[in-house]
């Protein structure tokens, strides 16, 4: 009869197979959540793989104390903000002046579970390679209106032979004018012109128009704008894409993220350079979604 396994031996076997089970979703395996290991590997690890032999007795103890320092400091200190975000958001919903006795009452609960959420967030996100917590940032493009289009950037082919002068014409001056509006009003009505159109009709005076609108400190007009500039890639548009994505707000540069990975023509190369600007993006929320929609081809 074959003994049975001490229950301790089958604890550690237990945790040892939930470690193995984890490990593709352990935080230390994003770049972003390892500082110290980073700066270790840049500054002390020779390029020459002579000199990573020669000092390997020095770099391998010291690359042990930065993962160490990764795991269990820097970047338990990294998720703190987001612990503290992602656990208190929903405070920020509440409407005391409607339901003041109610939610007084019910504070007495809310704080209690506000408290265990704070420290499963917290060890969840130190242990666990988790989306930052963004409230009302670039986590959160559905506040942002005029959703794209099912393709939002579609192919780009010759101008077929059915658009007349009398089209290009009329998309010019409705796009002018749409330009005009939205320099006061970022919610003004939806701009409906053919692509093929508006790119052959496309003049100095509606890159003008589109540059004041760009100009603004309004987000949205500045998104609404972008996204006809990547869809109709009028010039120097056409062979720049990522000058019509470069926004300095990062729910801008997210939700063009976002209508990018919803193209068909995402793996084009034309879209190359606007690809590995997402993926190089100084926003970690950006970067981060990025990689996970555009990080490599044959994303779904």
């Amino acid at each position: 009869m074959t003994p049975r396994r001490p229950p301790r031996l089958r604890a550690c076997a237990l945790v040892a197979l939930l470690l193995v089970l984890a490990a593709p979703g352990c935080a230390w395996t994003n770049r972003d959540n390892r500082p110290v290991w980073n700066a270790f590997e840049q500054n002390l690890v020779p390029d020459d793989e002579t000199l990573q032999w020669v000092t390997a007795p020095v770099t391998i103890p010291l690359g042990i104390v930065a993962i160490v320092v990764d795991l269990f400091v820097a970047h338990p200190i990294q998720v703190m903000d987001d612990a503290w975000g992602a656990s208190t958001d929903g405070w920020h919903d509440i409407d005391w002046q409607a339901h003041y006795y109610s939610q007084t009452a019910f504070t007495l609960v809310r704080i209690p579970l506000t408290a265990v959420h704070l420290v499963l967030s917290f060890v969840g996100r130190s242990l666990f390679d988790i989306r930052p917590f963004t409230r009302g940032d670039a986590a959160r493009t559905d506040e942002l209106p005029d959703a794209p289009s099912p393709h939002p950037f579609p192919p780009q082919t010759p101008e077929p032979p059915g658009v007349s002068p009398a089209d290009v014409t009329h998309s010019a001056s409705d796009t002018l004018a749409w330009l005009v509006a939205l320099r006061t009003d970022a919610a003004a009505e939806a701009l409906a012109v053919d692509d093929a159109a508006l790119r052959a009709a496309w003049t100095d005076e509606l890159s003008a128009a589109a540059s004041d609108v760009l100009a603004q400190d309004d987000a949205v007009a500045r998104l609404r704008v972008r996204r006809l500039l990547l869809r109709v890639a009028p010039p120097p548009y056409d062979v720049d894409p990522v000058a019509a994505f470069s926004d300095a707000d990062p729910r801008v540069r997210l939700a063009l993220a976002e209508d990018l990975a919803r193209s068909p023509q995402r793996w084009s190369a034309r879209f190359t350079p606007l690809r590995d600007a997402l993926l190089a993006d100084d926003d970690p929320v950006v970067r981060r979604v990025a990689r996970e929609l555009l990080g490599r081809e044959g994303n779904p």
